[in-house]
């Protein structure tokens, strides 16, 4: 596990990364932080100020350390403002002399070199001999890569964690994470593990201290498998495993009645930004292909291929940018708002130089539109997503007249495969049994666009075609496994063969209806809508391809923009 975790050390890229690390490593420690690093204030040396207990000698000290990245070598000795001298120079010239605040100035000081590398040979000479010189003022100590390892595997993966199955998950996790095809699924164990939930979702109860070590651990192995898949050119895994550690982190919480435990908010709080933070790194990697015109065709010759890629792409986005409006909550708005119009740019773009973006070839990429059309509703793009939906229902009224890539209601991409290529009866597997249909003309009344709603029931609704519009509603006990499987096939109820009106005010009552209706409103008895985090409930819908509750978006039909 030390091996592990050094090497992971040694990986970090990001600026802020052993930054952020140092502090919680100081708090298992049970070192109290009383300042953490902060971008363009000065520091004057110290990054990471804390006090509290030698673990070594029980005697009370004040411990500061300075946080470099790699590893040191001569040039990171004393070349410049940023090397370590000068910083060590900068905490007894200045910081020790001007910035302890009285209760602390009589401790002893314990200062930390910490590094994600190593110190050289080279320079290790000069590090001891400084330190030899200062011994009198403060006691100073280099931590690498190896020497942290082994603290955060004391401190912060002890009681006998990642051992037996768990340490041979992580493993194997780590040494498949570069295959893009890798099903993840020795990392789920690891998180079924950890969180203590059986298979079928039996949950042993934990303590509000064990719960909340488990989620420390989850943490650190999503850091680590982030890491590893970065470093292998793929990012696209370690996405798929920061949605499934929220999610199912998520469920644990309202199992195990964590919802009001504030530390453990917290530790979830720190999650969903590693969920923000690799999505931002994924899709750094792939706008390239979303800003060019039919960029996507690298991606595949086909058709169908490059139809699916691109609606799992804009479920990424939307979902993301769901997430980040839902969590921020109006809270950090001049902050976070450059992040959704980055966001909302490139789901833009991804549509508009994409053709196939308006051709859904499988029913259940309806989730995907769905998810979408509420993030562009959120932003106030009105005018794009009612562009966007006239694309959708014109494409889908023609490729459905027509027999030929139409969006077919099985999600098995083998058959998409085969009939694609005319090799299975296509009559056999026409849209049927349909969510897109129905979701299409929701939107239309959303939007008031009653020519669009006309035209689709108009060409679809008919026996001509054998379509059974249905929608699937889930009702209260679809929460007891909502965030932790494919719900819909286990709880909800489905309303089939619905019976559309001429125009979109027969919608509206129908909407009206459900909305009034207590059976389905999601709102009671969702325990992410209770507390307005939206974007938990989309990121399941998307995750686990659960339909997006309809009554979810019929309540955004009186519901202010964020």
């Amino acid at each position: 596990m030390r091996l592990l975790i050094s090497q992971y050390l040694r990986l970090l890229k990001e600026r802020d990364e052993l930054d952020a690390l140092i502090p919680t490593l100081f708090q298992a420690m049970k070192l109290t932080p009383i300042s953490r690093p902060q971008t363009g204030v000065r520091q004057d040396g110290v990054d990471i100020a804390a006090v509290g207990k030698d673990p070594r000698d029980g005697q009370d000290k004040l411990f500061l350390a300075v946080v470099k990245r790699g590893n040191i070598g001569r040039p990171d000795w004393n070349s410049g403002l940023q090397s370590i001298r000068p910083s060590l120079d900068e905490i007894f010239d200045v910081y020790l002399q001007n910035n302890v605040q009285p209760e602390y100035k009589g401790l002893p000081v314990v200062i930390w070199v910490c590094t994600s590398g190593d110190l050289l040979q080279i320079v290790n000479d000069n590090f001891v001999g400084y330190a030899k010189t200062k011994e009198h003022q403060a006691e100073i100590i280099f931590y690498g890569a190896d020497r942290l390892a082994e603290l955060i595997e004391q401190y912060l993966l002890n009681e006998n964690i990642f051992l037996g199955n768990d340490r041979k998950f992580l493993r194997k996790t780590l040494v498949l994470i570069g295959d893009i095809d890798y099903d993840l699924s020795d990392y789920y164990l690891l998180l079924l593990s950890q969180l203590a939930i059986s298979h079928d979702d039996q949950v042993t109860q934990q303590t509000e201290v064990d719960f909340f070590a488990a989620l420390t651990r989850i943490h650190l192995a999503l850091k680590i498998v982030i890491t590893w898949g970065d470093d292998a050119g793929n990012l696209k895994q370690p996405l798929l495993a920061a949605e499934r550690t929220l999610l199912w982190t998520w469920h644990a919480i309202v199992k195990q009645n964590f919802l009001d435990t504030e530390k453990i908010r917290g530790e979830y709080a720190s999650i969903c930004a590693t969920y923000f933070n690799v999505a931002l790194m994924y899709f750094k990697k792939v706008r390239q292909y979303f800003a060019v015109e039919d960029g996507m065709t690298q991606v595949s010759s086909d058709s169908a291929l490059i139809s699916i890629s691109i609606f799992r792409q804009i479920a990424m986005l939307a979902s993301v940018g769901t997430f980040v409006i839902s969590i921020d909550n109006g809270e950090h708005t001049e902050e976070i708002r450059p992040i959704i119009q980055q966001i909302a740019n490139m789901l833009r773009a991804i549509i508009d130089n994409n053709q196939a973006s308006s051709s859904p070839r499988l029913d259940e990429n309806s989730i995907d539109i769905n998810i979408a059309m509420v993030f562009f509703y959120l932003i106030r793009d009105i005018d794009f997503a009612k562009n966007w939906l006239k694309k959708l229902i014109s494409k889908l009224v023609f490729t459905v007249a027509h027999k030929h890539n139409y969006p077919i209601s099985s999600d098995n991409l083998e058959e998409l495969a085969q009939i694609t290529h005319g090799t299975f009866d296509e009559d056999k597997f026409m849209l049927g049994a349909t969510w897109l249909v129905p979701s299409l003309a929701i939107w239309c009344a959303f939007f008031d666009m009653n020519d669009e709603y006309c035209y689709l029931v108009r060409n679809l609704i008919t026996p001509n075609f054998g379509i059974c519009p249905q929608l699937w509603h889930p009702v209260e006990d679809t929460y007891d496994f909502f965030y932790f499987g494919k719900s819909i096939l286990h709880q909800g109820e489905t309303e089939i063969n619905i019976n559309f009106g001429k125009s979109i005010s027969a919608m509206k009552e129908k909407i009206l209806k459900f909305k009034l209706s207590e059976r389905y409103n999601v709102f009671m008895f969702s325990p992410s809508l209770k507390r307005q985090l939206y974007g938990i409930e989309l990121l399941a819908c998307k995750h686990f391809r659960i339909p997006v509750p309809p009554v979810f978006i019929y309540s955004l039909f009186e519901s202010e923009a964020i």
